[in-house]
This record gives C-alpha cells, structure tokens and sequence, in this order.
C-alpha cells in the first residue's frame, strides 16, 4: 500500500501524538517518498539507526567522527604509483550498504554515465564513439577523494532529505584522516563553529573513500552535471 500523509496523521493522532509533530514529519517523509526517484524517509539519526540495524550510539560516533571507523591499506596501480583502499568496520559497513541499496540505487545516473552501473559494460561506453575521429581520455587523479561532503550532502538534498539528515547521511558515506596531505589546502577546511550541534563541528572536510560501497554510486550522482 502507497504511504499517505493523512492515513500517517490519522494513525497518529489516534496513539495520542503530537499534532503538529505529525505534520512537520509527514512534510519531511513526502519529499523523498514522492521525489523522483523515490527513496525511503529517514526523519532523524535515530531513525537510520532502526532501519539499518546499527544502534544510534555507533551511527552518531560515525557522523561525529569519533573514529576510526576504516582499516587502510596500499595497493599497487597498474601505473605507478599506489592507491590507498579505505575498508569500513562491520557496522560502517551495514550501514552505507543499506544507503547503497535503498537510496542510491534508486537514482539514475546521467545516461551518458556507464560506470558503475548494472547492465552496461565498456563495450556500451565504447559504441557511444562509434565512428569518432577523436577520443579526448582524462584520468581524474584520486577521483574518489576528489569528491567532497559537500558534493554529498548536495546530493542527499536534491533526493528530498532535509539538510540536517543530508548532511549526516554525507558524513556517513565519507572519510576524513587526520594524515590526509588533503588538509594543507584551504578548500578541504571550514571554520570551526560552523554547525549547531558541537559534536559535529570538525575542521576536516570529508571525502569519498575508496573501499566504501557508497562511493561508486555517488560519484555518478556527484558527477551528473560534468556528463551533461
């Protein structure tokens, strides 16, 4: 059965909630249940932590970055050089697989985009260009952590969540290691102070990890407007 506001409202009112508590939350689940794509509401982080499984106190130590949260390792590139793999723990892990499975999968990628996609292959990319004279190839370096929290929570908000979830799902889908060279450039900084909540006031700007399974999809997400 399709979710409707006034059946939530009607069953509310009826376990003696809150009224205006219904209505301010049957305004914030409609936009992602009726957004196109339409993805699960998530109200709160409490809320997440229900539907994922994973206790609150674990998903607000992940969004607060009380870390660490990934095992890191190298592995050798193809070229030279190395590639630095991030591997969530266990409830990281359920996490973000469950934002893969239910919120990112149901959004659509560019359809000139044919990475990271079920039923396309680089035979399907390579057809586009069928009969091209030029090939113009850019390897974007680090393209993962190249791709901010902020680009994130851009996402999350065109998807109809409101910004404090936005931005809680974002950090929960992003990184941020204190080592990272990343943080000797000004645009990977904010000030401090800049949110309400003070457990979540970090200078660090997070990005996108290698090794997490939300990284792939959302860089497609990320990326829409650079495939236009």
């Amino acid at each position: 059965m399709p979710w409707s506001s006034q059946r939530y409202i009607t069953n509310g009112l009826a376990e003696g909630r809150d009224p205006e508590l219904l209505k301010t939350a049957a305004i914030q689940i409609a936009r992602p249940v009726y957004g196109n794509p339409a993805v699960p509401a998530v109200l709160t982080l409490a809320h997440l932590a229900k539907r994922c499984g994973v206790s609150y106190v674990k998903i607000r130590q992940i969004v607060a970055r009380h870390g660490p949260f990934y095992t890191y390792f190298r592995i050798r590139k193809r070229s030279r050089g190395h590639r630095m793999i991030s591997v969530p723990d266990a409830e990281l892990l359920q996490v973000q697989k469950w934002i893969h499975t239910y919120i990112l999968s149901k959004a659509k990628a560019h359809p000139a985009c044919f990475s990271f996609q079920t039923k396309t292959s680089i035979r399907d990319c390579a057809a586009q260009h069928r009969g091209a004279k030029w090939i113009i190839k850019i390897d974007i370096s680090a393209f993962f952590g190249s791709i901010s929290e902020r680009d994130a929570f851009d996402v999350f908000t065109r998807l109809g969540y409101c910004r404090l979830v936005a931005f809680e799902l974002a950090r929960i889908v992003t990184d941020a290691p204190r080592l990272s060279t990343r943080y000797s450039a000004a645009p990977w900084k904010r000030p401090l102070g800049s949110y309400n909540i003070s457990a979540y006031n970090l200078q660090n700007v997070g990005f996108l990890p290698q090794g997490a399974p939300t990284s792939p999809l959302l860089s497609n997400l990320v990326m829409f407007d650079v495939d236009s």
